[in-house]
């Protein structure tokens, strides 16, 4: 009760900005949330800005932006990762657990996605470092939510309206979708064998393919859109490359909004590969402990 009191005189003179100096510090879990949270909903309704200076690890999902205060220095949370490895994972593993994960991903502006996908990509660098200090199960919750999330952001900034990740699989010589969401967000099953179709000759040139004109290409199959009914007008598909240099995944995008994709989209695409290579490769990591459990 007296926290909330301190809460009701800090707003009663509609500040622009709220500090908060460990809010949840003499609360248990439980009521130590509900006072952020209420401080959360304040901040939304009424535009205000809070700076919470916080220990409690368990409230950082509620962020917008975390900040370390090492040795007397303010620091990003992807310069602090190695000493805190999974601490952004684990936050928006607890997003991912209320259902807001891809909520939050796609209220992101461009310049706030590719800092997410930075701070990530330096917490999953970390990999081994997070199973040893034993939080594999937040990874193995959050990675396909988090590719999930991060697919459909990657189709909305390039203005398309399906996208796609196919995981190559040498054994069966096919592409797998891992992630494929369609213009409705439904997820799709889509396998095409590696030695075929765009995508495959993507994977034996190690090159990106910018086709404005899918059917007028010799490599498209037409399959899968008359499978779907879908009409396939424009594509573009990058490479994604493993650590030895090898093509290991392929990202595909569709249909680009007013017209093909350009030159500028290649290189706005070309820009996503790398993290998304590390993210898969650590979520392919995961998927083969959980088969030896």
């Amino acid at each position: 009760m007296r926290t909330v009191v301190h809460i009701a005189r800090a707003i009663v003179r509609n500040p622009g900005i709220i500090l908060a100096d460990e809010p949840t510090a003499s609360l248990d879990r439980k009521s130590g949330r509900e006072v952020v949270e209420l401080l959360h909903d304040l901040a939304k309704r009424q535009g205000k800005s809070i700076l919470l200076v916080t220990h409690d690890n368990r409230i950082l999902d509620l962020a917008d932006r975390i900040l370390v205060l090492e040795d007397g220095h303010l620091e990003s949370l992807a310069a602090t990762a190695a000493s805190s490895a999974g601490t952004l994972i684990h936050a928006l593993g607890r997003l991912q657990s209320r259902g807001n994960l891809s909520s939050h991903v796609a209220g992101l502006s461009q310049g706030q996605f590719l800092e997410l996908i930075e701070q990530v990509v330096a917490e999953f660098d970390q990999f081994v470092r997070v199973i040893e200090v034993g939080r594999q199960d937040v990874v193995q919750e959050f990675s396909g939510q988090f590719l999930d999330a991060v697919t459909v952001k990657i189709k909305d900034l390039m203005h398309a309206d399906r996208a796609t990740l196919f995981l190559l699989n040498r054994r069966s010589s096919e592409l797998q979708s891992r992630v494929a969401l369609g213009e409705t967000g439904k997820r799709l099953d889509t396998r095409i064998p590696m030695n075929s179709g765009i995508a495959g000759r993507v994977v034996r040139t190690k090159h990106p393919e910018n086709i404005s004109d899918p059917y007028s290409d010799p490599d498209f199959n037409p399959a899968v859109d008359q499978r779907t009914g879908y009409l396939t007008k424009s594509m573009l598909c990058m490479p994604i490359l493993d650590r030895a240099g090898e093509v290991f995944a392929v990202a595909q995008v569709l249909n680009r909004q007013g017209g093909a994709f350009t030159p500028q989209d290649e290189n706005e695409f070309r820009r996503f590969a790398e993290p998304l290579a590390i993210i898969l490769q650590s979520s392919q990591i995961m998927d083969r402990l959980r088969a030896r459990e």
